[in-house]
């Protein structure tokens, strides 16, 4: 039921928008949250770090989840698929630095090309090389 402060037709039939901006029944409804996690993480390669695009892998994760491939309990399903502890998985998700091998498992499983997902960042090598420097 929406507030009779909410007209339907104002909204084209968008109920979603008026419960959005806390119109719905008169009360007050907090904002969701819309990231779920960083929008970067980063893989240690053999020629420097990179960066993984988790935005994209999060959306092929729910696309997944809704198609049924994955269960609902999708870091615990994708890591056995993947052969990697969920606390991997978690940590890789998180943005915190993950091996190679972990993200091209991963991937894999999501049928997701390596070059949509991970790439170079000039500025993980500027740090990479500021931390080599330093004795």
């Amino acid at each position: 039921m929406i507030g009779p402060e909410v007209r339907l037709d104002e909204q084209e039939g968008d109920v979603a928008t008026a419960i959005k901006d806390g119109r719905a029944m008169g009360v007050e409804v907090a904002p969701r949250r819309r990231a779920v996690g960083p929008r970067w993480g980063v893989v240690n390669c053999p020629d420097g770090p990179h960066r993984v695009d988790l935005g994209v892998v999060r959306q092929v994760m729910t696309r997944l989840v809704v198609t049924g491939a994955l269960a609902y309990d999708v870091k615990t399903t994708l890591a056995k698929k993947a052969g990697v502890s969920r606390s991997t998985l978690s940590r890789m998700m998180g943005g915190r630095p993950t091996g190679l091998r972990t993200v091209l498992a991963v991937l894999r499983v999501l049928q997701l090309p390596t070059e949509d997902v991970v790439s170079a960042d000039p500025m993980l090598d500027a740090l990479t090389a500021a931390e080599d420097n330093v004795e």
